[in-house]
């Protein structure tokens, strides 16, 4: 079956599905590894360790990411794009870099470490400390 009426359900740790199409699930490693050798037309694959809230964040970078490629979205827009997208609380950033982690997502967490750089550059070890609450 070709990829283009693919659909790939996610399901989140929180028992939420999402439906995702084949080109933007797969720009997780692990899930187009999961997918290699599945020809049904709609497949469901479980994300135990991400919730409903980040998981939706990650298909809406990959979706986002997806369609700039296939339409040759300018660089720069990309780019204040993904700064936009990193403006979230701490907490979700982390769990973020764990979900693109876990998924095997490098791009996304590439933005999220270089996200979580520009966070602590030019801060002192007090101001690092507030700031991650340790």
């Amino acid at each position: 079956m070709s990829e283009k009426g693919r659909i790939v359900k996610m399901v989140s740790q929180d028992q939420e599905e999402f439906e995702v199409e084949y080109g933007v699930a797969t720009m997780s490693t692990l899930i187009a590894n999961v997918l290699q050798d599945v020809s049904e037309e709609t497949t469901t694959v479980p994300i135990p360790n991400v919730n409903a809230q980040v998981l939706a964040k990650v298909i809406e970078y990959c979706r986002y990411h997806y369609e700039a490629k296939r339409i040759d979205q300018s660089e720069e827009d990309i780019e204040r794009w993904n700064k936009d997208f990193m403006k979230v609380e701490n907490k979700t950033l982390f769990n973020i870099l764990i979900a693109a982690s876990f998924l095997d997502i490098a791009d996304l967490l590439d933005l999220g470490c270089k996200t979580v750089a520009g966070m602590i550059k030019d801060k002192s070890v007090e101001e690092i400390r507030e700031l991650f609450c340790i």
